[in-house]
């Protein structure tokens, strides 16, 4: 999906993709709970899940499965340049279950900024400014 903004998606499955199974690019103020993102198609990119490209920020990512993917188990996550203001990524409670990764989750490129920090916060919950 490609420029969303403040929808959640609950109780949902995103299963049989080529590429990722769930792909969510110049989006914002989106939240993906209770869902399923599992069986990427292995004639595919068997990938299971990509957040990227700004403007993307506020997400809410948890109570979710994904499974039977060959990479990107979790969300592989890049924005390059172009976000402003702060970055909130809410990332809790999720399974992973057969996945072949070399990473549990990818966050690759940060919002760039002008003097970017991180404040790691809980383990589970990382806010970028």
């Amino acid at each position: 999906m490609t420029e969303v903004h403040h929808v959640v998606f609950d109780h949902c499955d995103f299963s049989g993709s080529t590429d990722e199974t769930f792909d969510m690019t110049l989006s914002n103020d989106f939240t993906v709970q209770w869902s399923t993102i599992a069986n990427s198609d292995p004639s595919g990119q068997n990938y299971g899940s990509l957040i990227a490209y700004p403007p993307t920020a506020n997400v809410s990512w948890h109570h979710n499965l994904s499974a039977h993917h060959g990479g990107r188990c979790e969300p592989h996550m890049h924005w390059g340049e172009g976000v402003e203001g702060d970055v909130v990524i809410d990332f809790r409670n999720n399974v992973d279950y057969n996945c072949t990764f070399d990473a549990l989750m990818y966050l690759d490129s940060p919002p760039v900024m002008p003097h970017p920090t991180a404040d790691a916060g809980a383990a589970t919950h990382t806010h970028v400014r």
